[in-house]
């Protein structure tokens, strides 16, 4: 199969563990059916019953956040009624909730956890949105790093634009964020 560079960079482990666990079992059943590349998803919603993930399902999501997946709860579903999230909200047995994350998470997590259908709680508004790189601040980071600061929770990457001439930059964990690249966010 024809791995774009992110891919290529998930299945050398440069995401991390879940990430080439992930791209493996990606590969693994794209072989299977003779695909010739994978299709890109930027932005995937799950729906799960956490008491349906069980002991094991759960050890395994926190297993997940210990090697760097990013995950958010976007809703709640508690007895029959939606509630805010809030960083202090507590999931309880029975809550159905609308996670988003990367790709190759949710990929993970499907495994072992129940999707429902809830179109109410997954009206979730997403905008897509330009942003300049301007503040010396952000210049040099890299991608990861970013990605650990408090304001990018929720938010996910889908392009980066640099220089004159436009050149899409590949997404991944070590690129560094130049002054005047456009990142294309939702």
């Amino acid at each position: 199969m024809r791995l774009s560079d992110e891919e290529q960079a998930m299945l050398a482990g440069e995401m991390g563990h879940a990430c080439r666990w992930a791209i493996d079992h990606q590969l693994q059943v794209g072989r299977m059916f003779d695909a010739a590349d994978m299709v890109s998803v930027s932005q995937a919603h799950m729906m799960a019953d956490p008491e349906s993930l069980g002991e094991a399902g759960v050890d395994f999501v926190e297993g997940l956040a210990k090697d760097g997946a990013r995950m958010f709860i976007e809703g709640i579903r508690r007895d029959g009624e939606l509630i805010e999230v809030k960083p202090d909200t507590v999931l309880k047995t029975g809550d159905v909730v609308a996670v988003s994350a990367r790709r190759d998470a949710i990929v993970e997590l499907e495994s072992r956890a129940r999707e429902v259908e809830d179109r109410e709680l997954l009206e979730i508004p997403v905008e897509k949105v330009d942003v300049v790189i301007t503040r010396k601040t952000y210049v040099g980071k890299t991608i990861m790093e970013l990605a650990k600061e408090k304001f990018a929770r929720g938010v996910y990457l889908s392009k980066i634009t640099r220089g004159a001439t436009s050149v899409d930059i590949p997404i991944l964990p070590k690129t560094d964020i130049h002054r005047g690249d456009i990142l294309t966010i939702m």
